[in-house]
């Protein structure tokens, strides 16, 4: 059951039903090598269609907090759909780690980001040409399961289709949703009610009835 908020004017809802699908992993495998990490930056990607972002796996390289949005569009600011946070520990900055994201993410385009905390805290990434010990070579684009594609990194706003920022091995649920429906909430002229007329005293019980 939906309710909706308090309506002054007529208007349509467009509802559909939708069900989780496969969940498919994918992106670019964790890697290894000398490549430097850096403290901010992201990848773009295009969602062919919606689908749930479960969690993708970052490399720290120093305890601290690091917080990861998602951003409408290609862009590396402004007001993010999602936001994550999390404090790592100096044990962490020796693994690679798991974040939990659980976000619904539509059709689109987007940016999953690293903001900048402090230069001190960085993630790992990618070069390409990457160092003779880095493998697997960063490849642009990434497809995950048909439904996301990976397409580029991104910083200062600028993209950077030679460097692989931070999120690595993502793992998505594909989203199977009907065509939508569209439901009218009509707002009626109430009507009008005539309480005109004359009154009659009724003595034995001491009312007046209209």
């Amino acid at each position: 059951i939906y309710l909706t908020p308090t309506l002054n004017t007529s208007t349509y809802y467009y509802v559909s039903a939708a069900s989780a699908g496969a969940q498919v992993s994918g992106a670019k495998a964790r890697s290894s090598g000398s490549d430097l990490p850096f403290y901010y930056g992201g990848l773009v990607f295009t969602a062919l269609n919606n689908f749930q972002l479960n969690s993708v796996k970052v490399k720290p390289m120093r305890s601290g907090l690091c917080t990861y949005v998602l951003y409408p569009g290609q862009q590396g600011g402004g007001t993010p759909i999602y936001t994550y946070s999390q404090t790592f520990t100096n044990a962490d900055s020796a693994n690679w780690v798991t974040l939990p994201l659980n976000w619904t993410i539509p059709a689109g385009t987007y940016t999953l980001y690293k903001l900048n905390t402090g230069s001190a805290f960085t993630n790992w990434r990618d070069l390409t040409p990457a160092s003779t010990t880095n493998s697997p070579l960063t490849a642009f684009p990434y497809n995950i399961g048909g439904v996301v594609n990976i397409t580029s990194g991104l910083t200062s706003g600028n993209t950077a289709s030679q460097i692989y920022y931070y999120f690595y091995e993502w793992s998505i649920t594909t989203i199977c949703e009907s065509p939508r429906v569209a439901v009218p909430a009509f707002i009626t002229t109430p009507p009008v009610i005539d309480i005109s007329g004359s009154d009659t005293l009724c003595q034995e019980i001491g009312r007046a009835h209209v």
